[in-house]
């Protein structure tokens, strides 16, 4: 489920192919696009909800590349992304998100499962909590400033070379991370 105005999404392509919207369908694409690989496009549920959310539905999930969903507010309840198989950039925040109200319950746990593919999280300023990523082998970027995240598991031996934190961390797994530098004196 998901709140949010004007709830729109943002993805670009890693494959071509048809991409869809489903609002509260599973069946039926309220706003869809033909996209070639690398193309983005914004799509519209024509929706707006503060209270309880709707189910949003993404056709086409399996080709996405990039997926930007700081245009609503994801809800624990039916949250499943494990048909982004070519996930490069997930974005659920960032510098300048504002979450919307969310009486249905915002999404605390994010467990990313096996995404082979993906390089870049954005989670900046979303209220998170959770954050289980140890499938996530290519990850490089992790964008948390902000956010609520208090645990999160890293991949074993990733290529990470950014990583910031929010002032909630309480633990933290790292192991062989040899790409993450920092310049001064590291404490927690």
């Amino acid at each position: 489920r998901a709140t949010g105005t004007d709830m729109r999404i943002t993805i670009k392509a890693a494959k071509s192919g048809f991409f869809g919207l489903g609002v509260d369908r599973r069946n039926e694409a309220k706003h869809g696009v033909y996209l070639k690989a690398g193309e983005s496009a914004t799509l519209l549920s024509g929706n707006t909800n503060l209270a309880t959310g709707v189910m949003l539905y993404v056709f086409g999930a399996d080709r996405i590349g990039e997926l930007d969903l700081t245009g609503v507010t994801p809800g624990q309840q039916g949250w499943d992304i494990s048909e982004l198989k070519a996930i490069e950039v997930l974005k659920l925040g960032s510098a300048t998100y504002l979450p919307s109200n969310h009486a249905g319950g915002v999404l605390t746990t994010l467990s990313l499962g096996k995404l082979p593919f993906l390089r870049v999280l954005d989670v900046q300023n979303f209220p998170v909590s959770v954050i289980d990523a140890k499938q996530c082998p290519k990850l490089t970027d992790i964008r948390l400033t902000g956010s609520s995240v208090a645990q999160l598991d890293l991949p074993v031996s990733s290529k990470i070379a950014r990583l910031s934190l929010p002032a909630t961390i309480a633990s933290i797994s790292m192991n062989n991370l040899q790409q993450l530098t920092y310049p001064g004196t590291l404490s927690f």
